[in-house]
C-alpha cells in the first residue's frame, strides 16, 4: 500500500464519522496514570473514560486496539468516543479531563474483579478468549503493562484492558518507531498457557481477513482534536498491515 492509497482510505473512512456518546453523570475517578472516571452516557451504558492532555498516544492506543479487537473477536470491552464537555464543567473531579473528546471503554456488564495478570487460563470457556487475545496483543504488539480483569463468577471469563501501552515506546509512540519496529512474533507473555495451533487459528483466520479498509477504518476514528496528523495515521495502518502480515508468515499456514 503506497501513502497515496491510504490516505484516499483514510479519507474515505472520515466520511463516515464514528459514533460519540455524551457523558451524563460522574460516578468515580482512580489517581493513575491516565487518571480516568466511570461515567454514565446517553446510550444507557457506563463508561470508563480518559482524556486528560498529555498521553494523546494512549488515547490512541486505546482506541486503535479496542476497534481491532472487534475483527478478531477477541475480549476486549467495547471502545467510543466520549463527549465529556458538559459533564467536565460541573464536576470538580474531572477537572484533569480536557475540553474535548475522550476515549471510553464501556464497562463489562457482568461484575469482575480488579486488574490482574494471566489467571484462570485454563478454564475450558476460556482458551478460545485467550487464543484471539494472543493473536491480538501478537498483532498490535504490547510493550508493556498486559492487563486482564475477570468475571468474579465461574467460569470467570477473560477481559483485556487498557491498552494504552501498546505500540513500539508504549504511550510514547511516533510515525518513526512504528516505522521501525522490530518483526512482530507471537507475544510471549501467552507462553505459559502452552496455546496450540488449534486454539489459535480461528482468530488467526479472522485476522488473515483484515482488510487495509478495515485497519483505515481504525486509524480515522481518531479525533484530530487528539493531533494526529495524517502521514501519522498513515504510519499506524501501515504498521498494523505489516504485522498482520508478518504474522501470517510466521505461524503455520491456513488450510
Amino acid at each position: 500500500m503506497t501513502d497515496a492509497e491510504w490516505t484516499v482510505l483514510i479519507e474515505t473512512a472520515r466520511l463516515t464519522p464514528p459514533q460519540v456518546v455524551r457523558a451524563l453523570t460522574f460516578l468515580r475517578s482512580w489517581p493513575s496514570f491516565s487518571t480516568p472516571a466511570a461515567v454514565t452516557c446517553d446510550d444507557g451504558h457506563t463508561y470508563i473514560a480518559k482524556g486528560r492532555n498529555g498521553i494523546e498516544g494512549a488515547l490512541a492506543a486505546e482506541q486503535i486496539v479496542g476497534r481491532a479487537a472487534v475483527h478478531i473477536a477477541a475480549p476486549v470491552p467495547t471502545v467510543m468516543l466520549v463527549q465529556v464537555t458538559d459533564l467536565r464543567a460541573i464536576e470538580p473531579q474531572m477537572a484533569t479531563f480536557a475540553p474535548r473528546l475522550a476515549h471510553g471503554s464501556r464497562e463489562v456488564d457482568e461484575p469482575c474483579g480488579d486488574r490482574m495478570h494471566k489467571q484462570h487460563g485454563f478454564a475450558p470457556e476460556n482458551r478460545e478468549r485467550f487464543a484471539a487475545l494472543c493473536v491480538l496483543y501478537s498483532w498490535c504488539g504490547c510493550w508493556s503493562d498486559h492487563q486482564f480483569i475477570y468475571g468474579n463468577s465461574a467460569p470467570h471469563l477473560v477481559y483485556s484492558v487498557d491498552h494504552g501501552h501498546f505500540f513500539p515506546s508504549g504511550p510514547n509512540w511516533t510515525a518513526a518507531t512504528l516505522q521501525t519496529a522490530p518483526q512482530a512474533i507471537q507475544d510471549s507473555n501467552f507462553d505459559g498457557l502452552t496455546l496450540t495451533d488449534a486454539e489459535l487459528r480461528p482468530a488467526r483466520r479472522r485476522l488473515s481477513d483484515v482488510t487495509p479498509q478495515q485497519i483505515a477504518d481504525a486509524v480515522a476514528a481518531l479525533p484530530y482534536e487528539w493531533g494526529h496528523a495524517l502521514q501519522v495515521r498513515i504510519a499506524l495502518a501501515e504498521y498494523l498491515l505489516r504485522r498482520k502480515m508478518q504474522l501470517d508468515a510466521l505461524w503455520a499456514p491456513l488450510v
